[in-house]
C-alpha cells in the first residue's frame, strides 16, 4: 500500500503512521537511558529494543527507499545504542 503511493509526503506520513508506537517506545528507552545508562542493559530492555528493531527492518524491508526519509530521524540513536551494547559485550569478554 504505501509503495503504490505516488505522493512522496503521504509516503513519509503513511511509514510514520505505521511506526508512531514503534517510535514512543523507542523514544522512551532512550530517555530511560537518559536518565540510567544502567536501565540499557537490563534484560526487558534488550528485548524491548531488539524488538524495536527489528520492526523497523521489517518495515525497511516491505517499502525499501521510502523507509529511509524515517531512518534518517533515529539513525544516531541507533548508532549510539550499538556503540554502548558494543561497549559492553567488549568488555564482558576482556
Amino acid at each position: 500500500m504505501i509503495s503504490e503511493e505516488h505522493d512522496p509526503n503521504q509516503q513519509d506520513l503513511y511509514v510514520n503512521n505505521l511506526l508512531q508506537y514503534s517510535h514512543q517506545d523507542f523514544q522512551v528507552q532512550l530517555n530511560n537511558a537518559n536518565m540510567n545508562m544502567s536501565e540499557l542493559f537490563q534484560h526487558y530492555n534488550i528485548k524491548a529494543i531488539d524488538h524495536i528493531i527489528k520492526i523497523n527492518q521489517r518495515v525497511a524491508e516491505s517499502t525499501g527507499y521510502i523507509y529511509l526519509n524515517y531512518l534518517k530521524n533515529i539513525f544516531q540513536d541507533l548508532l549510539k545504542i550499538y556503540n554502548l551494547y558494543s561497549q559492553q559485550i567488549s568488555n564482558a569478554v576482556v
